[in-house]
């Protein structure tokens, strides 16, 4: 007699293909395109959510909105470099902490935050000429997520020089600047290879040489309430004196579709398609791509690539409701990174978009329609940052009391 099963439960990839039908080959699959996630016992065994396996197998067409996190407020005090259009530090408000000073070089960025924060002290500046000397003691937390370089001289053990004339130097001299107890950075995940690990290593030597315990963890976005592929390097560095241990947030077994995004989505502006681009993609299936185009179009689309071999596969992608999206660019419309709405051949829509990235309907953002498309693009999704909040307020120590999601934590002994 079959076990009865609950929602909740996990099962072993032996016993779902037992109990659900579902092959071995089935679940790595679904574990490669990032919709599937597990837990590893003591033995090394992979886990899975009952209720993730059976959404796979029986997609369900009715959409729940993304849930708009919350916690109570707490003590903490936040200065954030590079904010962008402000998608971290909404996610930290949400997660109870408090955002005293904010900055970054654009303009339009500056113009979102003022008028949707006021409060938050945001200022348009030059990083390399930033003296926060004056945030020093009144800030616990630095957050930033600095853009990525290559160093002149990474991995050859020149000290703090391997970063000079980089904007990571300017980063460690507000740090030094400020003495927060706890700092948050965050890039691509792609900064974990470059120049072979070394670059990666560089910082972390540098952030030790500091006087900081630190860490780090790629996350996926679609494991923590965001409807969208995104994988984030996130470094935590606490100060010496204050311990080692700190929190990062563990992924969730459910992953978040692109269906809970478009729930009732307020109309905005949109890049459009040029009249036999759009004819094009009206014959791309939902979740499909060029390679689903009759072969006469896809020669005529293709061109000489055609020939060439490889995946291509975001070459006229249309997306799809009962996946997270692709990572989002900052354009919707660029030919090797499409992004077509799932049901309608158009680009997707600012609100779109910013919905993607978990930021509220009532977040506008300044500047022209590039501008906005490349500010939501370049942003950390909100519910991102809110797990990552909630991560730094248990790291120093506060018990948050979260109103509304759920945040599971890993913790770590930075080094």
């Amino acid at each position: 007699m079959s076990p009865k099963l609950e929602e909740g439960d996990l099962l072993t990839g032996t016993v779902a293909t037992d109990l659900l039908g579902i092959s071995a080959a089935q679940i790595a699959a679904f574990e490669k395109r990032g919709v599937l996630n597990f837990r590893t016992d003591a033995e090394g065994i992979k886990h899975y959510s009952l209720a993730a396996l059976k959404s796979l197998q029986s997609p369900s067409t009715v959409f729940q909105p993304v849930p708009e996190l919350k916690a109570a407020k707490g003590r903490v005090r936040v200065a954030e470099l590079f904010c962008g259009a402000g998608g971290l530090a909404l996610g930290l408000e949400r997660a109870g902490l408090n955002t005293i000073f904010a900055t970054d070089w654009d303009k339009d960025c500056i113009d979102t935050i003022r008028s949707n924060r006021p409060g938050w002290g945001a200022q348009q500046a030059d990083v390399t000429t930033l003296n926060l000397s004056d945030l020093h003691g009144s800030t616990e937390v630095l957050t930033g997520g600095f853009p990525c370089q290559a160093f002149s001289y990474a991995g050859k053990q020149l000290g703090f020089g391997d970063t000079r004339g980089t904007l990571f130097y300017d980063y460690l001299r507000l740090i030094n600047q400020i003495r927060p107890r706890l700092i948050i950075a965050e890039n691509v995940k792609g900064l974990l290879s470059h120049d072979g690990g070394r670059t990666l290593e560089t910082m972390l030597s540098e952030l030790r040489a500091a006087g900081y315990k630190v860490a780090f963890r790629v996350l996926r976005s679609q494991f923590l309430n965001v409807p969208q592929k995104r994988e984030r390097l996130v470094i935590m560095g606490v100060e010496s004196s204050f311990g080692s241990e700190m929190y990062f947030p563990k992924e969730l077994l459910a992953v978040t579709n692109l269906g809970s995004a478009l729930v009732q989505v307020p109309d905005s502006p949109g890049a459009e398609y040029p009249s036999e681009k759009a004819r094009v993609m009206s014959l791309v299936p939902e979740g499909g791509n060029w390679k689903d185009l009759p072969e006469d179009e896809q020669r005529k689309y293709m061109k000489g690539s055609f020939h060439l071999g490889g995946g291509k596969t975001g070459l006229a992608r249309r997306l799809s409701r009962f996946e997270p999206s692709l990572t989002l660019t900052t354009a919707p419309a660029q030919n090797q990174t499409e992004r077509c709405h799932p049901i309608a051949t158009r680009p997707l829509t600012i609100r779109e978009y910013a919905r993607i990235q978990t930021f509220p309907d009532r977040w506008e953002f300044s500047g022209s329609l590039n501008s906005q498309y490349r500010q939501i693009g370049n942003a950390v999704p909100v519910n991102l940052g809110f797990h990552i909040g909630i991560a730094a307020r248990v790291t120093l120590g506060e018990k948050p009391e979260v109103v509304s999601g759920h945040t599971l934590l890993e913790l770590v002994t930075g080094t």
